[in-house]
């Protein structure tokens, strides 16, 4: 074993087995590619790790009381995509509206939206499905309200505005009627996520502006 192999290999032992999933790209400039592959090879021969996906490596972690080895963690699995194919990964909009209380709909199967290209991963028996994001979410995705954007574009703008009654209707805005999102986001969202989602309106759909500036207003007359 030469001196880079063992430096991989001891950046890999570093990590307690279950708390690390890699991928070749994580020692770029380290080491010739043929020589890292043959290392992680090596590795993989000896029960040091695993391979768990396409380019995906982790410390495998062994559980008595199941008597095999644990998947891996999952999150983990997420950021190693997204470092390998340097994308970004962000929850879709079924997931967003169902946490903002938009919907009561759960997700059923492991599905991100991406900055990057579709397609659709294998890791041991989970099947992760990437989606091209909607380019309207582009100028969002490093803001605050990047998950309220996500949500309502998912709802769309004839279910963003029939999400049913609200409580908190106020009578003395009839002109609102049962479009009654803006009060939902009013009540779940903190103060910055909402200015930041009402500061860049103009990025919006012209449907989802109309909710941005209900929204501004109750804001006004809290």
């Amino acid at each position: 074993m030469d001196a880079v192999d063992a430096s991989i290999e001891s950046r890999i032992r570093s990590f307690p087995p279950g708390i690390w999933v890699g991928t070749p790209r994580d020692f770029e400039g380290h080491c010739d590619p043929r020589n890292l592959q043959d290392t992680l090879d090596r590795l993989i021969g000896i029960g040091q790790i695993r391979r768990i996906g396409r380019d995906l490596y982790d410390r495998p972690h062994f559980s008595f009381l199941l008597g095999a080895h644990v998947a891996p963690d999952f999150n983990l699995v997420l950021r190693a995509m997204e470092r390998r194919d340097r994308m970004r990964l962000f929850q879709p909009g079924e997931v967003c509206a169902n946490a903002l209380s938009l919907t009561d709909q759960c997700a059923v199967r492991q599905h991100y939206l991406s900055d990057g290209p579709s397609f659709t991963e294998v890791v041991g028996r989970t099947t992760i499905e990437i989606e091209r994001a909607p380019e309207l979410l582009f100028p969002w995705l490093e803001r605050r309200a990047l998950p309220v954007v996500t949500a309502l574009l998912w709802l769309g703008p004839a279910i963003a505005e029939d999400i049913g009654a609200d409580p908190d209707y106020d009578p003395d805005f009839p002109e609102w009627g049962d479009e009654n999102v803006e009060y939902i986001l009013h009540r779940v969202l903190d103060g910055d996520t909402k200015r930041d989602l009402i500061h860049h309106t103009p990025d919006l759909p012209a449907w989802a502006q109309d909710i941005a500036a209900r929204l501004a207003r109750l804001m006004s007359l809290s």
